[in-house]
Protein backbone atom coordinates (compact mmCIF):
# COMPACT_ATOMS: atom_id res chain seq x y z
CA UNK A 1 0.00 0.00 0.00
CA UNK A 2 1.35 3.67 -0.93
CA UNK A 3 1.73 6.49 1.41
CA UNK A 4 -1.95 8.05 0.08
CA UNK A 5 -3.52 4.41 1.38
CA UNK A 6 -1.97 4.50 4.95
CA UNK A 7 -3.42 8.82 4.97
CA UNK A 8 -6.27 7.51 4.13
CA UNK A 9 -6.79 4.76 6.86
CA UNK A 10 -5.46 6.94 9.13
CA UNK A 11 -8.22 9.53 8.56
CA UNK A 12 -11.15 6.99 8.67
CA UNK A 13 -9.70 5.25 11.92
CA UNK A 14 -9.86 8.76 13.42
CA UNK A 15 -12.91 9.52 12.17
CA UNK A 16 -11.87 13.02 9.85
CA UNK A 17 -12.56 12.38 6.12
CA UNK A 18 -9.56 13.13 4.15
CA UNK A 19 -8.89 16.46 2.59
CA UNK A 20 -9.23 16.29 -1.21
CA UNK A 21 -6.46 17.22 -3.18
CA UNK A 22 -6.27 20.85 -3.89
CA UNK A 23 -7.60 22.33 -6.93
CA UNK A 24 -7.73 25.84 -7.87
CA UNK A 25 -7.92 27.17 -11.79
CA UNK A 26 -8.62 30.50 -13.46
CA UNK A 27 -8.90 31.90 -16.88
CA UNK A 28 -10.28 33.81 -19.05
CA UNK A 29 -12.83 32.89 -22.22
CA UNK A 30 -13.39 35.45 -24.54
CA UNK A 31 -17.09 34.90 -25.77
CA UNK A 32 -19.85 37.04 -24.74
CA UNK A 33 -21.59 35.88 -21.61
CA UNK A 34 -24.56 34.47 -22.65
CA UNK A 35 -28.02 33.19 -20.81
CA UNK A 36 -29.27 29.49 -21.59
CA UNK A 37 -32.40 30.02 -23.16
CA UNK A 38 -35.71 28.02 -21.96
CA UNK A 39 -36.18 24.36 -23.82
CA UNK A 40 -38.76 24.27 -26.95
CA UNK A 41 -41.29 21.52 -27.23
CA UNK A 42 -42.56 21.12 -30.52
CA UNK A 43 -45.60 18.63 -31.57
CA UNK A 44 -44.45 16.67 -35.05
CA UNK A 45 -46.56 13.65 -35.78
CA UNK A 46 -48.49 13.16 -32.37
CA UNK A 47 -45.40 13.29 -30.90
CA UNK A 48 -43.68 16.09 -28.63
CA UNK A 49 -39.90 16.38 -28.64
CA UNK A 50 -38.11 18.93 -26.37
CA UNK A 51 -35.10 20.14 -27.49
CA UNK A 52 -32.28 23.48 -26.40
CA UNK A 53 -32.50 25.95 -29.24
CA UNK A 54 -28.89 25.89 -31.32
CA UNK A 55 -27.25 29.72 -30.20
CA UNK A 56 -27.67 27.81 -26.93
CA UNK A 57 -26.01 24.46 -27.84
CA UNK A 58 -23.68 26.30 -29.96
CA UNK A 59 -22.39 28.90 -27.51
CA UNK A 60 -21.94 25.94 -24.58
CA UNK A 61 -19.53 23.75 -27.30
CA UNK A 62 -17.51 26.81 -27.59
CA UNK A 63 -17.09 27.47 -24.22
CA UNK A 64 -16.90 23.61 -23.41
CA UNK A 65 -14.10 23.80 -26.46
CA UNK A 66 -12.06 26.47 -25.02
CA UNK A 67 -11.81 25.83 -21.43
CA UNK A 68 -10.69 22.19 -22.30
CA UNK A 69 -7.07 23.32 -21.62
CA UNK A 70 -7.70 24.03 -17.91
CA UNK A 71 -9.78 20.98 -17.08
CA UNK A 72 -8.26 18.74 -14.72
CA UNK A 73 -7.21 14.83 -15.71
CA UNK A 74 -9.89 13.28 -13.71
CA UNK A 75 -13.89 15.38 -13.24
CA UNK A 76 -13.89 16.53 -9.46
CA UNK A 77 -15.52 14.58 -6.86
CA UNK A 78 -16.89 16.55 -3.81
CA UNK A 79 -18.17 20.16 -3.39
CA UNK A 80 -17.13 22.60 -5.91
CA UNK A 81 -16.86 26.28 -6.03
CA UNK A 82 -17.10 28.77 -9.39
CA UNK A 83 -16.36 32.30 -9.45
CA UNK A 84 -17.78 33.51 -12.15
CA UNK A 85 -17.20 36.92 -13.73
CA UNK A 86 -19.37 38.41 -16.67
CA UNK A 87 -18.13 41.49 -18.39
CA UNK A 88 -20.99 42.63 -20.84
CA UNK A 89 -21.89 44.74 -23.35
CA UNK A 90 -21.35 48.50 -22.77
CA UNK A 91 -24.31 50.71 -23.91
CA UNK A 92 -23.57 53.93 -25.08
CA UNK A 93 -25.17 55.95 -22.80
CA UNK A 94 -22.02 54.45 -20.51
CA UNK A 95 -19.50 55.91 -22.91
CA UNK A 96 -19.16 59.43 -21.96
CA UNK A 97 -15.83 61.15 -20.83
CA UNK A 98 -17.31 61.36 -17.41
CA UNK A 99 -17.76 57.60 -17.14
CA UNK A 100 -15.16 55.60 -15.91
CA UNK A 101 -13.00 53.51 -18.35
CA UNK A 102 -12.46 50.70 -16.48
CA UNK A 103 -14.68 47.91 -15.24
CA UNK A 104 -16.16 49.70 -12.35
CA UNK A 105 -19.62 49.91 -13.27
CA UNK A 106 -22.08 46.94 -12.33
CA UNK A 107 -24.12 45.71 -15.02
CA UNK A 108 -28.29 45.49 -14.10
CA UNK A 109 -29.03 44.49 -17.95
CA UNK A 110 -29.47 41.01 -19.93
CA UNK A 111 -28.64 38.18 -19.64
CA UNK A 112 -29.76 37.28 -15.94
CA UNK A 113 -27.04 36.32 -14.01
CA UNK A 114 -28.61 33.21 -13.03
CA UNK A 115 -29.42 32.26 -16.30
CA UNK A 116 -25.41 32.63 -17.21
CA UNK A 117 -24.73 30.39 -14.99
CA UNK A 118 -27.29 27.68 -15.71
CA UNK A 119 -25.17 27.93 -19.31
CA UNK A 120 -21.33 27.86 -17.80
CA UNK A 121 -22.52 24.67 -15.68
CA UNK A 122 -23.66 23.05 -17.91
CA UNK A 123 -21.51 23.89 -20.54
CA UNK A 124 -18.19 22.95 -18.08
CA UNK A 125 -19.77 19.39 -16.52
CA UNK A 126 -18.94 15.90 -17.24
CA UNK A 127 -22.79 15.22 -19.02
CA UNK A 128 -22.68 17.84 -21.74
CA UNK A 129 -19.21 19.18 -22.35
CA UNK A 130 -15.73 19.90 -20.58
CA UNK A 131 -16.00 17.81 -17.79
CA UNK A 132 -14.60 19.47 -14.63
CA UNK A 133 -16.79 17.46 -12.27
CA UNK A 134 -19.38 14.91 -13.00
CA UNK A 135 -22.62 17.07 -11.90
CA UNK A 136 -23.90 20.42 -11.31
CA UNK A 137 -24.69 19.25 -7.96
CA UNK A 138 -21.68 19.50 -6.83
CA UNK A 139 -21.26 23.13 -7.27
CA UNK A 140 -21.96 24.15 -3.84
CA UNK A 141 -20.59 28.02 -3.78
CA UNK A 142 -21.49 29.91 -6.93
CA UNK A 143 -20.63 33.65 -6.97
CA UNK A 144 -21.45 35.48 -10.15
CA UNK A 145 -20.47 39.99 -11.02
CA UNK A 146 -21.70 41.36 -13.92
CA UNK A 147 -19.84 44.24 -14.72
CA UNK A 148 -19.70 46.63 -17.67
CA UNK A 149 -17.03 45.89 -20.16
CA UNK A 150 -13.90 48.69 -20.33
CA UNK A 151 -14.58 51.37 -22.77
CA UNK A 152 -12.03 49.96 -25.59
CA UNK A 153 -12.75 46.49 -24.20
CA UNK A 154 -14.71 43.78 -25.73
CA UNK A 155 -17.00 41.15 -23.72
CA UNK A 156 -15.85 38.05 -22.05
CA UNK A 157 -15.57 35.95 -18.97
CA UNK A 158 -13.90 35.03 -16.01
CA UNK A 159 -13.89 31.98 -14.42
CA UNK A 160 -12.35 30.16 -11.61
CA UNK A 161 -13.22 26.80 -10.08
CA UNK A 162 -12.11 25.56 -6.88
CA UNK A 163 -12.72 23.85 -3.98
CA UNK A 164 -15.09 25.44 -1.26
CA UNK A 165 -13.22 25.95 2.09
CA UNK A 166 -13.61 23.09 3.98
CA UNK A 167 -15.70 24.41 6.50
CA UNK A 168 -19.05 26.44 5.19
CA UNK A 169 -19.77 27.51 8.60
CA UNK A 170 -17.01 30.74 8.45
CA UNK A 171 -19.39 31.77 5.06
CA UNK A 172 -22.58 31.39 6.61
CA UNK A 173 -21.34 33.47 9.83
CA UNK A 174 -20.47 36.52 6.89
CA UNK A 175 -23.46 36.09 5.63
CA UNK A 176 -25.55 36.19 8.23
CA UNK A 177 -23.60 37.17 11.19
CA UNK A 178 -24.56 34.25 13.78
CA UNK A 179 -22.03 31.51 14.77
CA UNK A 180 -23.59 28.16 12.91
CA UNK A 181 -23.22 25.45 15.85
CA UNK A 182 -20.58 22.54 15.44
Amino acid sequence: MGDRDDTMRDSIRSGQTPAPPPFDVTFEVPLPPKGKERARTVVHGGKARTYTPSGTTEWQARLAMMARESMPTEALEGPIRVDLVCIVHRPNRLRRKCDPAGLGLWACSKPDGDNIAKAVLDSLGAKHGAGFWRDDAQVSDLRVVKVHVEKDGRPRMIIRIRRPARDPRGEIYAMTGKVPSA
